[in-house]
């Protein structure tokens, strides 16, 4: 739970970058301090998203919204990296929203209404035109690839040059099929007791019998 006092610095880190915002974004709707705004899902608030919150150039922290309902409240969820793993850290609660404006209420922001405007991926929440929180949206995290199935194979081969001349994370027993996925890994110790490679049988990469 943040303090008055440690807001009220957060809002002073990011005043000094008020003169520098974008003064194209689209500053609509209530002002700050009216009631409970109502109408449509805002679009800024739609499923879930991570947003940055920056006191000067340092991520804080992020919000994450969640609507529910009618699209017009939901939970919001905070993290402060500044306080990670205390007690009390991070800002829970609920919110009611609006294209234009946002009500929270959570330990730090007490049933407080912001006017809200965005563009592209960035959102302020102001107040008399002051801006007192500047969000960035973070990019979806992109999905693992899916793990190649020749990884588990065996290296196929139409002569001993296609095998690999080093085995450095083995295997060791000759004749074993040699992995691909064995090929692409790094050994700080060899398990095999001196210099294996592979040759070519039966159409495989196997491990060559030692001299």
């Amino acid at each position: 739970m943040h303090s008055r006092s440690s807001l009220a610095a957060v809002a002073l880190a990011v005043l000094a970058l008020a003169p520098s915002c974008d003064r194209k974004t689209k500053d609509a709707g209530a002002p700050g301090g009216s009631s409970a705004p109502s109408g449509g899902a805002p679009s800024w608030a739609h499923g879930t998203w991570k947003f940055s919150q920056t006191d000067a150039s340092a991520v804080s922290g992020w919000l994450e919204f969640k609507l529910a309902g009618d699209g017009t409240r939901g939970t919001v969820h905070q993290i402060d990296y500044r306080c990670a793993g205390q007690p009390g850290c991070g800002n829970d609660g609920t919110f009611e929203a609006t294209e234009s404006s946002v009500t929270l209420h959570t330990p730090t922001w007490k049933d407080e209404t912001f006017r809200v405007r965005t563009a592209a991926n960035v959102m302020e929440w102001t107040r008399n035109d002051i801006v007192l929180v500047h969000l960035v949206a973070e990019p979806p995290e992109k999905p693992a690839p899916p793990p190649d199935p020749a990884e588990d194979q065996p290296i196929p081969c139409k002569t001993d040059a296609d095998c690999p001349k080093s085995l450095a994370c083995g295997p060791c027993e000759a004749n074993t099929p040699i992995i691909r996925k064995l090929t692409h890994i790094e050994c700080y110790r060899n398990p095999c007791n001196g210099h294996r490679e592979g040759y070519c049988k039966d159409a495989i990469c196997v491990v060559k019998p030692p001299n």
